[in-house]
């Protein structure tokens, strides 16, 4: 892959987060697996969005030092994701010197990529990509990551985005570009929030409008929100190989199930690396026989469709419970994932959330 690619794991999903213990862990896979970097940024974590104000407790702070470390150590870039939650539409020296503040915590902790987030917010106000921009240029002006990646509040040409958050304004993302110092990149999730493939002739307008190539946040395998009752494990398929020409970077957002996640994060930087000769098939059957003891690969095999394709809100009581036996045979983290799955464990419920905040 070309110079300056970035090939990484954002953690950026809703939902049940992963453990500490399983991030720290994730770097050894992902420096395996041919990854660059992990990005910290689960929608769980308020202290970055709606009470982004507020300081990480002294347990909180010390888990994302050490983990910042942990990637570190191994070779591998460690980003925080901030999400001022709708700071552009309080502007004002109040909300500069708390982000004056929180950018004092965020450069204690020592992150390598620092990513500034205006998703999932309004954006139907005057001079969005004005403001937007002069928070970015604040922001960095605090910061001490060496990469600073921001995400816009209309990161896609999906139309679902203006029925939630508005109407995007006239020519957002041109006048953004515009705004925008070329030292940030930006995310696009691609044609649609949940993109099924990434078009040349679409990167390449969205280049031009951006007046930089875009760093992609693929919603692949994620399955938060709306899609809890999913499990995604398919290898990756109808994603570029010329992506690192197109594009200044590629970041995977992961499913809930961490572990149930790498079958397919194995498979893209294989994508990457054998171009023409990639076989999804091929990556999927690699993937399980390197991840999982071959009993229980077979076991997923013969169950991705179901999975991904039904989900469990098609199965029947008499398919969740031979499902909860057969996965009940075996002592592996995969098999816990499912068996979690299958008891609801995973079911989004936006309540849950101090719950998980607690654990």
């Amino acid at each position: 892959m070309q110079q300056g690619f970035n090939l990484g794991v954002i953690e950026g999903f809703y939902g049940k987060p992963w453990s500490w213990q399983t991030r720290e862990q994730y770097s050894d896979f992902l420096l395996k697996q041919g990854y660059g970097a992990y990005i910290y940024g689960p929608k769980y974590d308020l202290k970055l969005r709606e009470e982004w104000q507020q300081p990480w407790t002294a347990q909180e702070f010390n888990h994302l030092k050490q983990l910042a470390a942990c990637y570190q150590q191994a070779g591998l870039k460690f980003g925080i994701a901030l999400s001022p939650y709708e700071v552009y539409q309080h502007w004002n020296q109040s909300t500069r010197q708390a982000l004056t503040i929180k950018m004092a915590e965020i450069n204690a902790i020592g992150a390598d990529i620092l990513c500034i987030l205006f998703d999932d917010m309004r954006g139907d106000i005057p001079d969005l990509a004005i403001n937007q921009a002069e928070i970015c240029d604040f922001i960095a002006q605090q910061s001490q990551a060496q990469e600073i990646i921001m995400c816009p509040t209309y990161y896609s040409d999906d139309p679902v985005l203006e029925r939630i958050f508005g109407a995007k304004p006239h020519d957002y993302l041109e006048n953004l570009g515009l705004q925008l110092d070329a030292k940030f990149d930006v995310f696009w999730t691609g044609p649609s929030v949940w993109s099924v493939s990434y078009p040349p002739e679409h990167l390449i307008r969205v280049a031009e409008q951006l007046g930089r190539q875009p760093v992609i946040w693929d919603n692949y395998p994620v399955n938060d929100m709306k899609n809890w009752h999913y499990l995604f494990m398919r290898a990756f398929q109808d994603r570029l190989a010329s992506m690192p020409t197109l594009t200044r970077g590629h970041f995977v957002n992961p499913m809930n199930q961490a572990q149930l996640s790498k079958i397919a994060l194995h498979s893209l930087p294989r994508l990457y690396a054998e171009g023409d000769q990639y076989e999804p098939n091929l990556a999927l059957r690699q993937a399980l026989s390197e991840l999982a003891p071959s009993a229980l690969a077979s076991q997923l095999l013969n169950d991705i469709a179901t999975f991904a394709d039904r989900g469990f809100k098609q199965l029947s009581d008499t398919e969740v419970e031979t499902l909860k036996s057969q996965y009940g045979q075996f002592d592996h983290p995969m098999a816990q994932e499912v068996l979690g799955w299958l008891n609801k464990e995973f079911e989004f419920d936006a309540n849950k959330t101090q719950l998980w905040i607690q654990e």
